[in-house]
């Protein structure tokens, strides 16, 4: 078996195997490409590909050589501990079908772990973990990493929502089409939120998710961001830590997600960003809704809710059939607002964890 660098030319290798592989490869600004290879049998036929993906943890807690660290939220909260803090590098590797498969996986699953230790090295002030998902039914690919040295840390939970009807969810009355202007009252009004010329969502009431009818939030607006020039990250960044405690994604890779079709969906009242969904497409037939967040203010008062139900009609006007989300299984509120909006549970990930410094256990 020969490992090798990926080069473009093996571009349509990739895609023939997974068309998502092929568009991290083409253009994902999070790829570490040095870490990309591929995988061929003594005959040249090929086997498989492998890389390294950056999260926003290792994005801001070991920046590109010259550029400052940008993670003063967690040294805020963390003074003196940087080194504990967890730097994730999230693992892809896909091997062919066939007899030969586990072995390739094998060599793709050491390369990944070896780029790892390699960059352990190189930053010792930091704490790297390779960070890999795997289907919870899957029991034989769970030994497999659990034997590579993988440790399980969480489980979550897949769901996913028919587009095909949604009679079951009323659509808001309340919501129009706009068009924002470029200058003037309305762009001094949310400077910072709107940098140019984008398509908004208006509520004509209070009652913009069409339940409450008296004592709905008041919203300002509500409209989706389309492309990286559009939206504004420290917002979408500082509404992230306060939901989740961290930025589930990058910068970068939200700027790849919207740049391939993507949109960031959001509320804001007079003050900024409430609420927030992310969908991007998965396949032909499947979005993705992610990122759901809101601030603590307008949790329990129907504003992801309402914002969520009108995703998932505009998904459908797009000609999606079905929209799928991953969340943590023990976040029992936001499984039980998915519950509500018709998502169904399709089956369990568990998220697998590789580090060379094993002795931390700051989180």
């Amino acid at each position: 078996m020969i490992i090798r660098s990926y080069e473009t030319a093996d571009l349509l290798k990739v895609r023939s195997m997974n068309p998502g592989m092929a568009e991290d490869l083409m253009s994902q600004g999070n790829l570490l490409r040095d870490t990309a290879v591929l995988a061929f049998s003594e005959e040249e036929d090929f086997l498989g590909a492998a890389y390294l993906l950056k999260t926003s943890s290792f994005t801001e807690r070991i920046p590109e050589p010259g550029t400052a660290k940008k993670d003063e939220t967690a040294a805020a909260l963390f003074p003196g501990k940087q080194s504990e803090l967890p730097c994730f590098l999230k693992g892809v590797f896909q091997a062919l079908p066939g007899p030969g498969e586990i072995e390739v996986s094998e060599k793709l699953l050491e390369h990944l772990k070896k780029c790892t230790e390699e960059l352990q090295e190189k930053n010792p002030e930091n704490r790297i973990i390779l960070q890999i998902f795997g289907d919870a039914g899957a029991l034989a690919y769970q030994e497999f990493l659990m034997e590579e040295g993988f440790q399980p840390k969480q489980l979550m939970t897949r769901m996913e929502r028919s587009l095909t009807d949604l009679s079951d969810l009323s659509r808001g009355k309340g919501i129009a089409f706009s068009e924002g202007r470029k200058s003037g009252g309305f762009q001094e009004k949310f400077k910072g939120f709107l940098k140019n010329m984008i398509q908004v969502l208006n509520p004509r009431d209070t009652a913009f998710d069409g339940e409450d009818e008296d004592g709905g939030p008041d919203l300002s607006r509500l409209g989706y961001y389309t492309s990286d020039d559009h939206w504004d990250p420290e917002a979408y960044r500082s509404l992230s830590m306060e939901a989740f405690g961290n930025m589930p994604d990058s910068e970068e890779d939200i700027a790849f997600l919207l740049d391939h079709g993507g949109k960031v969906y959001f509320a804001e009242d007079g003050e900024g960003l409430v609420s927030t969904v992310m969908t991007y497409r998965l396949d032909r037939e499947t979005a993705a809704t992610e990122n759901i967040c809101c601030c603590a203010k307008y949790r329990r008062r129907g504003v992801t809710y309402g914002l969520l139900k009108e995703v998932l009609y505009r998904l459908q006007e797009q000609g999606y059939e079905k929209a799928r989300l991953n969340i943590f299984s023990d976040n029992l509120p936001a499984f039980s607002l998915y519950r509500k909006l018709g998502y169904e549970v399709m089956g369990n990930l568990i998220e697998y964890h590789y580090e060379t410094r094993p002795r931390y256990r700051a989180y």
